[in-house]
């Protein structure tokens, strides 16, 4: 497919159609209808495409930002007094980004794309393989803490 062309599409087995034109971005967000609602999703999640996972290794100190594409994001290094994560921006409402710890981190600070505190964010990150989740928000508040 190539972008600007339209296409059809398989969504839990029921065949959809959609003239709308292949979008530029992976993430940018279709309408589809089912059922008489209308739901929004990516590309990526409706060509059966899997979320980006990041790997990272970062020195006590630094800052992680979040590649747009990315949902998970993999901190491998050993124990770090402090870390900053940038969670992604331009994702669509009821988007989903996962942080998780080979080690813990003593002082974590987690901010949107413009570098704003996301207020309910944890201050430390436990493993391994602690996790913690954040979800879009919007409109509203952006990105929350969800579990």
């Amino acid at each position: 497919m190539a972008v600007g062309e339209t296409f059809a599409f398989f969504l839990d087995g029921d065949p959809l159609t959609t003239a709308l034109p292949v979008p530029a971005l992976a993430n940018d967000r279709l309408p589809v209808v089912r059922g008489g609602l209308t739901y929004y999703a990516s590309a990526l999640a409706l060509i059966g495409g899997v979320p980006v996972l990041q790997r990272a290794t970062p020195a006590s100190g630094e800052t992680v930002a979040m590649e747009p594409a990315a949902r998970a994001l993999y901190i491998g290094s050993a124990a770090l007094a402090a870390l900053t994560v940038l969670l992604p921006a331009d994702v669509g409402d009821s988007e989903l980004a996962e942080i998780c710890f080979a080690a813990p981190v003593t002082a974590l600070t987690v901010l949107d794309a413009a570098s704003a505190a996301v207020p309910t964010a944890p201050t430390s990150g436990y493993g391994p393989g602690a996790a913690i989740q954040f979800r879009f928000i919007n409109p509203g508040p952006g990105w929350v803490l969800w579990k």
